[in-house]
């Protein structure tokens, strides 16, 4: 049966008659069932600084005359686009910002949890499913400013909206066992199927934490009146449990499916992401316009040198299933502190988050000129059959021919294997608060090099080796231009790190994989305090309040190359402004050297929570919860894409949740983003929801 059935069957269904507890002989079979309806608005008007440049209204022409660039020496055309509002990588993370205005709901959904459990003796079956509509997100009609490549709009891709707008899918379905080894006293469980298993004592930390065998959703934990339990995707292992001694237990896993995370896909309203999900991105820093059907034709004079295209095709490649497992050891120490607990941990896994890396472009047929910076020797090299010069006739295009086949270089989001974890947690109390942390090493974890400087590396072949002038070119139009070298162009710093730049003899030839990222040793701390006080001072039954810090470390971070940080920026290279390291010269595809929002060594932030319940209100069977939650990303920008802090992000989310009786309860919570680096600083929103369990 197609999901989208049964997605629509789980909604239709009356379940209220299905909601019971029963027996089967000596099996008995609890069913839950959770009803939601819920919506989102958005509060807060769209900020042109997070936007493309080529998406701000009024810049939709700003380049199309001559791409903002110059192959003849005038600064004007960087300058003009320097100038511009908007944000120079911001088009390839706007597309959720450009979707829904002010005052746009941007969610309409009735969504179903249901989970079954049936036990009989020593076996326990669970299973759980979840179904949800989105009126909003269903048949949506993307929007795109710039017109001049693609219509104001376009259907959202199917494949989104399954992710977004109707869904239906069974989650936990595992059965379990338990026996004994050999006394009652030590007891051994063995877990098979699909399911969660939560590692570590991280609260409000999600990324980068012990917390590993479960991949994460984006999307559910985002809807309104979201359940705590969706963040985690179960996945298929086999996990045993044993209790070895009075005081230590030891617990195993062996992952027999990889699971990937699944970010909000792109164009949706949390995205700030257009690479995941998406099928193309625009090689270069805001010059050029959205671009999905490669219908892009390069302006005068480079029309008479090239006719590539100027974007870059994704794909993605999964890791294989084997090679996954983990094991943990606890110890209860009951004479120390009255009471605590202290675990190891060590895991081996491939990573559930997308890396981007590319697959080197085809060669310019300038690199076989007889002599490099030459323009009559390139005039040779790169004339096809009848002696035309690619470019100056379309009906002639030919990668063969083509001096700066730029549309050959391919993304690539993959997932690297075998990252090691090694960590150490406790947890236990101390004047009446309970204390935990955890600590979490990884020898080799992959960390993403600057995207831009990745598509840079990956562009060296599209262009030839040496600039060369055009000054003796009888093409009309071209006297005074210079095709530029692949180092004036686009001077990357990951192949000089890796001894592959152009003339080191070992340089990446066309095909080859580019990889997007270098394994570094990463740590990852995380200490919190919870504590339950009473609240007899504000007529509240108590106040919880829960207290998070943490930090993330690299160990010998590389200073050669550049690391992923947060998502806006040019490039940290030269720019054509005469900004940055080198000779002076508009032959630069970077506007402007970018100074700062790379990767850091240490990054640190603080999160917390306070709950106030009050019960009995209005002497009625209803309780009302004041929440807030708080995230501030105190110092430093940690590693992409396991990322916990960006200096200076905050995202605090307050309002009320409520329950009346048993069964129904609600919420109406504001969604507050803040920081000069978050590119959904513009975002705010309102939530409001109603759910009915039985």
């Amino acid at each position: 049966m197609p999901q989208w059935a049964i997605a629509l069957l789980a909604l239709l269904l009356p379940w209220p008659c299905l909601a019971f507890n029963f027996d089967i002989g000596d099996a008995q079979v609890d069913l839950n069932t959770r009803l939601t309806v819920g919506a989102g608005w958005r509060v807060e008007k769209r900020d042109d600084d997070l936007i493309g440049k080529l998406n701000v209204p009024g810049q939709q022409t700003l380049c199309q005359a001559d791409d903002c660039m110059s192959l003849s020496g005038d600064p004007a055309p960087n300058q003009r686009l320097i100038d511009a509002r908007g944000d120079y990588a911001a088009h390839a993370f706007d597309d959720g910002d450009l979707n829904y205005d002010r005052g746009d709901l941007y969610s309409a959904l009735v969504k179903i949890d249901q989970s079954v459990a049936l036990q009989w003796d020593d076996l326990t079956l669970r299973a759980s499913y979840v179904g949800f509509y989105d009126a909003i997100n269903t048949n949506f009609d993307e929007t795109h400013p710039n017109t001049l490549l693609q219509p104001a709009h376009t259907k959202r891709s199917g494949d989104v909206e399954h992710r977004i707008g109707l869904r239906g899918e069974f989650r936990d379905a595992f059965v379990q066992y338990t026996s004994n080894i050999w006394d009652d006293d030590h007891p051994i469980t063995l877990s098979v199927g699909a399911q969660r298993v939560r590692w570590g004592e991280s609260d409000l930390h999600t990324l980068n934490t012990l917390d590993v065998i479960n991949p994460q959703d984006a999307v559910l934990p985002r809807q309104p009146g979201s359940a705590i339990n969706e963040l985690s995707i179960p996945t298929p292992l086999v996990l045993l449990d044993m209790r070895l001694s009075d005081s230590i237990n030891a617990q195993a896993f062996y992952q027999y499916k990889w699971n990937g995370a699944r970010p909000e896909p792109d164009g949706t309203y949390f995205s700030s992401n257009d690479i995941i999900g998406g099928t193309y991105i625009e090689a270069a820093p805001g010059q050029f316009a959205e671009d999905p059907n490669a219908l892009y034709q390069p302006p005068a004079p480079t029309s008479l040198l090239s006719s590539s295209t100027r974007r870059v095709l994704v794909g993605e490649t999964q890791p294989r299933d084997q090679g996954q497992y983990g094991l943990r050891l606890t110890w209860y120490a009951d004479n120390i502190n009255n009471g605590t607990e202290f675990s190891l941990y060590y895991a081996n896994y491939h990573s559930r988050l997308p890396y981007f890396s590319v697959i080197e472009s085809e060669a310019s047929c300038m690199r076989r000129a007889a002599i490099a910076g030459n323009f009559a020797s390139a005039l040779v090299a790169c004339s096809n059959a009848s002696g035309v010069f690619n470019g100056t006739l379309q009906t002639n295009k030919s990668v063969a021919t083509e001096p700066i086949p730029v549309d050959t270089e391919r993304g690539v989001l993959s997932y690297p294997e075998n990252i090691h974890m090694f960590g150490f947690s406790f947890n236990t109390t101390v004047m009446g608060w309970a204390i935990c942390g955890e600590y979490s090493f990884r020898p080799n974890l992959p960390v993403q090099l600057a995207i831009s400087d990745v598509l840079y590396a990956g562009a060296q072949q599209a262009f030839p080796t040496e600039d060369t002038p055009l000054l003796g070119a009888s093409l009309p139009g071209v006297l005074g231009t210079t095709i530029p070298g692949a180092r004036t162009f686009l001077p990357d710093y990951i192949t000089p790190y890796r001894g592959r730049a152009v003339g080191s003899g070992n340089e990446y030839q066309p095909g080859d994989f580019v990889r997007g990222w270098e394994r570094l040793k990463v740590g990852q701390f995380v200490i919190n305090a919870l504590q339950v006080f009473p609240g007899r001072a504000i007529g509240a039954d108590d106040i919880t309040f829960l207290a998070e810090g943490g930090f993330t470390h690299i160990v010998d971070r590389p200073r050669a190359v550049y690391f992923q940080g947060q998502a806006m920026g040019s490039h940290p290279g030269p720019g054509a402004d005469g900004s940055g390291p080198g000779p002076q010269t508009t032959l630069r595809l970077n506007p402007t050297q970018q100074h700062g929002g790379f990767a850091s060594s240490f990054a640190w932030g603080l999160r917390s929570l306070v709950q106030v319940s009050y019960s009995r209100v209005f002497d009625l069977d209803l309780t009302l919860k004041p929440t807030l939650i708080w995230f501030e990303d105190v110092d430093g920008i940690a590693p992409f894409p396991m990322q916990n802090y960006v200096k200076g992000n905050r995202w605090v989310t307050g309002g009320m949740q409520f329950r009346i009786g048993q069964n129904l309860e609600g919420s109406l919570m504001y969604l507050y983003f803040d920081g000069s680096r978050n590119p959904l600083r513009d975002r705010d929103n309102v939530q409001v929801s109603l759910s009915y369990t039985y």
